[in-house]
């Protein structure tokens, strides 16, 4: 795949794509809103797995702030402890039902994130113009 365009299509507010890329295959162009983690956040998350201490109840800041911590400093995701706060409040319900969710699958949640994180330049550059 070759990237042939960074352009956000905004005449649909659904469409979320992103990038128009040639598929070698079909010989065509596409789009996507797909993004490519990197390898080196792939490794780290199969090396370090999130392991908790016994029970923690999500409902606790204190124990919200370890899942933060695993991202921060292990993953290596620097967002601050209240971007992540705001971010997990969007993904789940429940800050701990948000929580389980991110520990069954961490990849969704960084997805979610990007996303989330897309969303909110698009809100700052709409009301800085």
């Amino acid at each position: 795949m070759i990237v042939a365009t960074n352009m956000i299509f905004k005449d649909i507010e659904q469409r979320l794509e992103r990038r128009v890329y040639y598929c070698h295959r079909c010989r065509a162009f596409h789009t996507t809103a797909q993004f490519r983690l990197p390898i080196a956040f792939m490794k780290t998350l199969a090396e370090n797995p999130y392991q908790s201490d016994g029970y923690e109840n999500y409902l606790k800041i204190s124990h919200r702030k370890r899942v933060w911590y695993w991202w921060h400093h292990t993953l290596g995701v620097k967002v601050p402890f209240a971007l992540f706060e705001r971010i997990v409040a969007e993904y789940g319900p429940t800050p701990e039902k948000a929580i389980v969710r991110i520990k069954l699958d961490p990849l969704a949640f960084m997805h979610f994130m990007m996303l989330f994180l897309y969303k909110e330049r698009l809100k700052r550059s709409a009301t800085d113009a």
